[in-house]
């Protein structure tokens, strides 16, 4: 009996289901249908089916960096669907899984990582008896030792009801330490935990970072040195733990190591001091310098489609892993994308997709697939006529035919000026280009488009901007009729700014001018008139304390004067006020 469909892994959502094409949709209701049919009893084909791991054993530096692949035995029979999973030993540490180079085209579940186990579901849906890899499994060795991967719950089916799994095979994986230099003795060295000398610090100019991947497969070691240091060992091999042998080596404190393998190096180097020798200090260096392999691309669906197609593809890189992919459709700028992949839009006709593969140090393969997708009828462009002269500011108006089951984009010297113009009913559409159009020839396309894919370009319209002319109010004039009047408007307009300036600063000048002048003649009026106040105060001032009657006579005519001399002032200053506000 077979498991409930959730606890095989499987995780379908609405979105998804929604999405796919009717092609995807057929099979995944298939794909269901024979899951849930061998819950019935069963009977295998004669020929059994098998899954096994290759190598089915192997011997492995610590360190070091392999593939295991997980294949199918059809046995005889035209398999359809595969499921299992496979579990990795404790010695192994699980770095990536790809389908590169698989019987299978589609995937219900991509191969899952989870720890130490690898699970994954595919179909195939015309069959085969064909015998061949399903996934392959990038691992590390991390741990001396030896273990065991199998593969359970594998599921491989022939039709509904009709599981013709016949049994798995494992694989044997031996783990060993990486031997290190060492003194005559030839034995392992044991990292020592004491020192008198300080350490040496290293660096690499070719390889600066421990944590990323390169193609350089000749690193340089730099390290520090120190006071009374006498030599130094150094030793370079992919056993992070090593210890150089306590003989020196070396004086220098920089080496080159050319034509590593690729893989985790790591090199170690200690110095000899005075008072003994330092700690070791390790530096990791990382090397890829092959390509990924195994790039495989497919399109959903094949060669042919009335639709928009899905491009799905993978590549596996042992060493580093898979970095990311990039694709491009036709002569586009290639893009960063991830599998699958579907186009914003695509033309009828053949079309080539390019998709480059990239692992972390940067190397690449690159791949295509190609597709021809169903013709969308071109439109055709009626208005203007091809090599129409239009005048200067002259509305460009653009009108043509297509299928009314389309949508119409237009360019205009290669740029889209418009997009999604309705075609009526009766197949006739039109767009009213309002920008300004610089004198010259222009040409104009347009392309049909229906569910994302687009038509052939439609044929190309040449209009010819001529600048001898402009339309006002719908009628053609010369243009320096146009021109010269504006020229002169500007022209009066900058005269009668410039004239504006220079009136107001001399009437600027002189307003200046004559309040001056104003201030002093009001000055010198009010300080004549202040002298004969001053005269008659005395006079008064004096008479003062005199009882005769002639001096409270001259007393009295000293107050009137005074008063008189007061009221004329007042006057005086009024009118000079008045008049410099008249020459305001």
């Amino acid at each position: 009996m077979v498991k409930p469909l959730a606890k095989l892994g499987i995780s379908i959502s609405i979105k998804g289901v929604i999405t796919m094409n009717l092609f995807q949709r057929l099979f995944l209701i298939g794909f269901l249908i024979l899951l849930s049919a061998v819950s019935l009893p069963s009977r295998a084909y004669a020929g059994s089916a098998s899954l096994y791991l290759t190598p089915g054993s192997a011997s492995q530096p610590l360190g070091n960096n392999f593939t295991i692949s997980i294949g199918v035995n059809a046995g005889g029979n035209s398999i359809n669907a595969i499921e299992a999973t496979v579990n990795i030993p404790g010695d192994l540490t699980v770095t990536g899984a790809g389908t590169g180079g698989s019987l299978c085209p589609i995937w219900v579940q991509e191969p899952t990582v989870s720890g130490s186990t690898v699970s994954f579901t595919c179909g195939i849906p015309s069959g085969t008896t064909a015998s061949g890899n399903l996934v392959n499994i990038s691992v590390r060795a991390t741990a001396v030792g030896a273990g065991s991967a199998s593969i359970s719950a594998a599921r491989v089916l022939a039709g509904p009801g009709l599981d013709v799994t016949g049994g798995t095979s494992g694989g044997t994986y031996l783990v060993t330490p990486v031997q290190t230099a060492a003194a005559n003795t030839g034995s392992t060295s044991v990292r020592s935990t004491s020192s008198a000398a300080r350490a040496p610090t290293i660096s690499s100019q070719t390889h600066p970072d421990q944590t990323q991947w390169y193609r350089n497969a000749s690193p340089t070691l730099t390290w520090s040195s120190g006071s009374g240091i006498s030599g130094y060992s150094y030793v370079i091999d992919q056993n992070s733990e090593s210890i150089p042998a306590p003989a020196s080596n070396t004086a220098a404190t920089s080496i080159t190591f050319p034509s590593q393998s690729d893989g985790t190096w790591y090199f170690h180097v200690r110095a000899d001091g005075p008072g003994g020798w330092s700690a070791t200090s390790t530096y990791r260096v990382q090397i890829d310098t092959s390509s990924p392999t195994g790039l495989t691309i497919v399109t959903d669906p094949k060669r042919t489609s009335d639709i928009r197609p899905l491009v799905s593809f993978v590549a596996v890189d042992a060493t580093s892993g898979i970095d990311h992919y990039e694709i491009r459709l036709g002569n586009d700028a290639f893009r960063t994308t991830a599998s699958p992949y579907a186009p914003a839009s695509i033309q009828s006709g053949d079309n080539v997709f390019t998709v480059r593969a990239y692992d972390k140090a940067g190397n690449m393969v690159e791949g295509t697939a190609r597709i021809t997708i169903k013709a969308i009828p071109v439109p055709k462009i009626i208005l203007p006529a091809n090599n129409t002269t239009l005048k200067l500011i002259q509305k460009l108006t653009i009108t043509g035919i297509a299928d009314p089951t389309t949508t119409v984009n237009i360019t205009f010297d290669s740029s889209i000026i418009a997009r999604g113009v309705k075609v009526g009913n009766n197949g006739k559409w039109t767009y009213e280009y309002q920008n300004f159009m610089l004198p010259g020839n222009h040409k104009i396309v347009a392309i049909a488009v229906k569910d994302r894919i687009e038509s052939k370009p439609s044929n190309v319209t040449t209009v010819k901007i001529d600048p001898t002319a402009v339309s006002v109010f719908g009628k053609f004039v010369p243009v320096y009729l146009v021109i010269v009047p504006l020229l002169i408007t500007i022209v009066f307009l900058l005269l009668l700014i410039i004239w504006i300036l220079i009136y107001s600063r001399n009437r600027y000048h002189q307003m200046r001018e004559t309040a001056i002048a104003a201030n002093r003649h009001t000055g010198a009026a009010v300080g004549f008139r202040l002298h004969k106040m001053r005269d008659r105060i005395r006079k008064y001032v004096k008479s003062i304390g005199q009882p005769n009657a002639k001096t409270k006579h001259e007393t009295l005519l000293a107050e009137k004067d005074i008063e008189a001399e007061m009221l004329s002032t007042e006057k005086t200053i009024g009118k000079e006020i008045e008049k410099h506000n008249e020459e305001l």
